[in-house]
């Protein structure tokens, strides 16, 4: 608690005036807190007994006033029991569903609520006015899950089940120089190491269908009582409150947060508008890169990276549009209401290269700032984002004029570094750029005007009597 307290002392009460230095200690202040409650879920077997030597989570959000992104870190082992249940509806007018929600949910050790506790508690967590546009079940939801929750990470196990497989094969082989006695006992250790691995493949596997369901039961009324008016306001709302606090605590939240977003537009989940989301967090990225420390900025990088890739599939191709994204209702052009028209492959690749503009616009200014931390901030995302950012030429080169400038002319040692390590591998795969025109071959709303009104003065010129 005081180290979790002292992450935000740090921030208000630290006499210095140099940011780098401040970043520094709050990013060491933070590490610290990651690793003890790693220790500690690792220390203390016990589920009941961890739950003992917690403080109670009205403690933690009343008394010592933490973050709420510190409170769920040390508080989800103990509500990892609710992962796979779905929280009951409010029981208004409906007393068995109210009979449900005042039911004991939580009963770990000396910790004991009820799903109508936990969320009175989650509510007091954030001003009044925040629930007029979210729902303190989303809010308990999304911070309750971790990544092991939403995600199977199919393709390293594959991969490293096809490893140990081939260190068996190499046995079998004779490759390595063991007699039959000591090839029999290591061909058995590394093919329960396979047996293992795919038991934990198939444990998660279950697992994560089994939160899938629930969140499928929860979803619809998740923003179900956020007014028209301000539907606007939601995705505001869901990133200054959930994404982007926990986006900056460690790659694996920032990983959780790609992933828990793409849950939301999967599940077509009733006023989410995926578009909106993506539009609102994609933007003005300079003034969020200037407020992030070293450590932050590279989680940011991963969590865009993330994005990107998968707006980049959904860009890909037509067919996987339209069978990913238009059939959902975040992609309706009015998402204040389900039913209108949804977004046309041509209108997102478009708003996919305003979003790509926009991107480039930010980070170049971050680059051209006289600022420390801007220009560190971004040769640290610009790094983490290399393989799907920039994927236009215009823009490469644009960026690239930038990094060779702080490479070439800055004074400070580490930002030569850092722009250095950039160009190089903005260099490796500039090859792979496009132009403008690959990117987004349809013409521009301008380009279609001019483009008729040329063709009107031409049918004029065509009807005018000679």
């Amino acid at each position: 608690v005081l180290v979790a307290q002292q992450r935000t002392s740090i921030i208000f009460n630290t006499d210095t005036p140099h940011l780098k230095l401040m970043g520094s200690l709050y990013d060491n202040c933070q590490e610290t807190l990651v690793q003890l409650m790693e220790f500690l879920g690792g220390a203390v077997t016990s589920l009941a007994e961890f739950a003992t030597i917690m403080p109670p989570l009205p403690v933690l959000s009343q008394k010592y006033r933490l973050e709420p992104e510190c409170i769920f870190l040390m508080y989800r082992p103990i509500l990892k029991s609710l992962a796979l249940t779905p929280i009951p509806r409010p029981g208004e007018g409906d007393p068995e569903q109210q009979k449900k929600r005042d039911k004991l949910a939580l009963d770990v050790g000396p910790v004991k609520h009820s799903w109508d506790d936990l969320l009175k508690v989650t509510a007091d967590m954030l001003p009044a006015s925040t629930w007029n546009c979210l729902s303190p079940e989303l809010y308990f939801t999304f911070w309750s899950l971790s990544l092991y929750d939403l995600h199977v990470p199919k393709e390293r196990y594959a991969a490293e089940i096809r490893k140990q497989q081939s260190l068996i094969q190499a046995v079998d082989d004779g490759r390595g120089g063991l007699d039959a006695s000591k090839a029999r006992k290591e061909k058995e250790r590394l093919a329960g190491v396979v047996e293992k691995l795919q038991a934990e493949l198939d444990k998660q596997t279950k697992h994560v269908a089994a939160v899938q369901k629930r969140l499928v039961a929860e979803k619809d009324g998740w923003l179900l009582n956020c007014s028209a008016d301000l539907r606007p306001e939601t995705m505001v709302q869901l990133l200054q409150t959930c994404i982007l606090p926990r986006v900056m605590f460690t790659y694996a939240d920032a990983s959780y947060c790609a992933k828990f977003v793409h849950k939301l537009h999967e599940m077509d989940t009733p006023y989410f508008s995926t578009l909106q989301y993506y539009d609102r967090a994609l933007k003005d990225l300079s003034q969020l890169i200037f407020s992030c420390t070293e450590y932050e900025a590279a989680r940011m990088g991963r969590f865009l990276a993330e994005t990107l890739e998968l707006l980049a599939y959904w860009k890909s191709d037509e067919k996987v549009y339209n069978a990913e994204c238009k059939c959902r209702a975040g992609f309706c052009i009015t998402f204040t209401d389900p039913t209108s028209k949804r977004a046309s492959y041509e209108e997102f690749v478009k708003v996919s290269f305003r979003w790509h503009n926009k991107m480039t616009k930010s980070l170049g200014m971050c680059l051209e700032s006289k600022e420390y931390v801007h220009i560190r901030n971004a040769l640290i995302v610009l790094s983490k984002i290399v393989k799907v950012f920039p994927r236009i030429q215009k823009h490469a080169v644009h960026l690239e004029k930038r990094v060779a400038k702080v490479r070439d002319a800055d004074e400070r040692e580490d930002l030569q570094t850092l722009a250095k390590s950039y160009y190089a591998m903005l260099t490796v795969v500039k090859p792979n750029m496009i132009s403008e025109a690959d990117f987004s071959p349809f013409p521009s709303d301008k380009e279609k005007a001019k483009e008729e009104k040329a063709k009107e003065e031409k049918d004029k010129e065509a009807e005018a009597p000679s």
